[in-house]
């Protein structure tokens, strides 16, 4: 990704089409196995404004990928895909049904018609600024509601009495609900922690459902947070996971 910059926000600019779709996949090796430097992509990723999705296995890999392609078809933007080591080197089962993946197309509105991206590889003064306003006013607006309407971030323990939320991404995810488990917590005994599993590019109405999920938790004062150390599940074990 380092090495790649300046063609990726090119071609981001440019846009892809309503019959294209770009899913760009970035190798990360975050435990250098094969690599001389630990790598991760998502935040050159970020600055290039391509939205980003993390699968954390196999079977993720194909349902947030078609996700993506059809995510970079909606907004007209690239579409960063970041895939690490052990993700990449491991074998698994998936399930390939053509209906397991239904997209839900979100429609923003640029100067008051609905948006649809037009290709222009023409970036030469001024129409980069042209390309800017799509990006800023509307693409990655329709890449914001395309995550949210598709549930692409979930809720995945939902904890009325939570105290504490996690918010994970990817492959972190399934080790942090691992290491959950290594400490003697499970999803029932557990019932001061909220998970919740970012797979994309975070909106603000995801964090503030993620929120409401883990009762208010956001807005809870630090003496409440003193009274639940005293719940089963305790505030050493959430937080060191």
């Amino acid at each position: 990704m380092d090495r790649t910059g300046d063609v990726f926000k090119h071609a981001n600019y440019a846009g892809v089409g309503k019959n294209g779709g770009v899913l760009a996949l970035a190798g990360d090796d975050p435990v250098c196995k094969s690599s001389t430097l630990p790598s991760h992509s998502e935040v050159a990723l970020y600055d290039a404004l391509m939205p980003t999705i993390y699968p954390g296995n196999v079977q993720e890999i194909l349902d947030l990928g078609l996700h993506g392609f059809m995510l970079s078809r909606t907004s007209g933007l690239w579409v960063g895909a970041k895939i690490v080591t052990n993700v990449a080197d491991e074998a698994g089962t998936a399930e390939v049904d053509p209906e397991r993946v239904s997209p839900i197309i979100p429609v923003v509105e640029l100067d008051g018609k609905p948006f649809q991206h037009q290709i222009n590889v023409n970036l030469i003064p001024p129409y980069g600024l042209d390309m800017e306003r799509t990006i800023h006013g509307a693409r990655l607006e329709l890449a914001r509601r395309y995550a949210y309407e598709n549930k692409l971030n979930r809720i995945t323990v939902p904890s009325p009495n939570a105290w504490l939320g996690i918010v994970t991404s990817g492959k972190t995810y399934f080790d942090v609900r691992q290491a959950l488990v290594e400490l003697g917590s499970t999803t029932g005994r557990c019932a001061a922690t909220a998970s919740a599993s970012s797979r994309s590019a975070c909106c603000s109405r995801w964090s503030r459902a993620s929120c409401a999920s883990s009762g208010a938790a956001c807005r809870r004062s630090s003496s409440s947070r003193r009274s639940a150390r005293s719940s089963r599940c305790s505030a050493r074990t959430c937080s060191t996971a």
